[in-house]
């Protein structure tokens, strides 16, 4: 089940996010759409949209931390 969360009404395959998420976390200095768009296969447009929100959802949880 995906609503209520960032995988709601995608077009993509969860395995295709997982390996995002996957590719994002793993690289020390971060990937580009570019990198994404090589490893995934898919378009500039998506490689970028997944990279902001996945991103976006990791800085959301990190500000509700307080250290």
């Amino acid at each position: 089940m995906t609503a209520r969360t960032l995988f709601e009404k995608t077009k993509l395959s969860l395995t295709t996010w997982f390996l995002a998420i996957f590719l994002l976390t793993q690289s020390k200095t971060g990937i580009s759409a570019m990198a994404l768009l090589r490893h995934l296969g898919v378009t500039y447009n998506t490689a970028w949209l997944l990279t902001h929100k996945l991103i976006g959802a990791m800085r959301e949880r990190d500000d509700s931390r307080v250290l």
